[in-house]
């Protein structure tokens, strides 16, 4: 009699889980010959006893205290973050390359003493770096807790942790890979694209826009369990923040029952820091942030 196998979305149980997990799909014909077999592979009937013994599990709801609770959630955190090489490798591959590919078709438009200074190649590298920071720190996030779903109800259900730890834990190992990647971002732009403003702000700016973006990724996919569903969202959360950051068309020309809609854009907000360093000696640059 053959009986389910290991399926990739039972990688995330235990042994004893997966057992579980098995003998509740096993019917009763199936159940007879498993035990069947089992009597025969026993070497003994003590040990047949002791697995039909009742164990004594600890009482449900008991936990450690909170701040336990987060060194061990976080200590996990970092483990299965260090161990998906492949996720943590695109992920700054992906930032490497992006901001090396930028660097190179933005080269040096930010410098205004040099012959064909062109303020819309200036203002296009930037809106780039900042839209990069926006979905590098959106797309890992709103795809991680959707697979992760599963096993966060069933440890919490079972009263392992609550969800505030939890909530801490994900954050404290994500902010600093947020941060990781805004540095890269900006160490590399900044001296390709000639930008002109003090760095520490335009670092500062893409990290603020990152978090709040990983944040709403977040909202989103711990409301939508479906990773697909969530991926189809995506564009409705974060094309908005790029059409009324008020790089393409001017505020002003929007239409007035939509403007409100440019207060609830991060991206927005974060931009406009840059380009208040960026252009803080410019006429041009005033006018653009009043028209913003």
């Amino acid at each position: 009699h053959s009986f389910p196998t290991r399926r990739s979305s039972d990688l995330d149980y235990n042994p004893a889980d997966f057992v579980m997990h098995i003998l509740q799909q096993v019917d009763d014909e199936g159940m007879t010959k498993l035990t069947e077999h089992w009597d025969k592979e026993v070497a003994s009937q003590r040990l047949t006893r002791q697995v039909s013994d009742p164990i004594d599990l600890p009482p449900a709801g008991r936990r450690k205290g909170f701040l336990t609770e987060i060194a061990l959630l976080t200590q996990r955190e970092v483990r299965n973050v260090v161990r998906d090489k492949a996720s943590l490798g695109a992920r700054f591959g992906s930032t490497i390359f992006l901001s090396l590919l930028f660097g190179i078709v933005f080269w040096k438009v930010g410098d205004t003493t040099q012959d064909g200074y062109n303020l819309q190649s200036h203002m296009g590298g930037i809106t780039m770096v900042g839209i990069s920071g926006m979905f590098g720190a959106a797309q890992p996030t709103m795809l991680s807790f959707p697979s992760e779903r599963p096993v966060f109800l069933r440890e919490y259900s079972a009263g392992m942790y609550a969800i505030g730890p939890y909530f801490l834990s994900k954050s404290m190992v994500e902010v600093p890979l947020i941060f990781a990647t805004s540095a890269i971002t900006i160490a590399m732009c900044f001296p390709m694209l000639a930008l002109q403003g003090q760095f520490i702000l335009h670092l500062l700016s893409i990290f603020l826009v990152g978090i709040t973006s990983a944040s709403v990724a977040l909202v989103t996919g711990c409301a939508i369990s479906d990773v697909k569903t969530v991926q189809e969202l995506a564009p409705v959360l974060f094309v908005p923040q790029i059409l009324f950051a008020g790089f393409f068309v001017k505020l002003s020309q929007v239409p007035v029952f939509l403007r409100w809609v440019q207060y609830l854009c991060t991206l927005k907000w974060g931009m406009n820091v840059i380009l208040s360093s960026e252009f803080a000696d410019s006429a041009i640059g005033e006018d653009m942030l009043r028209s913003n």
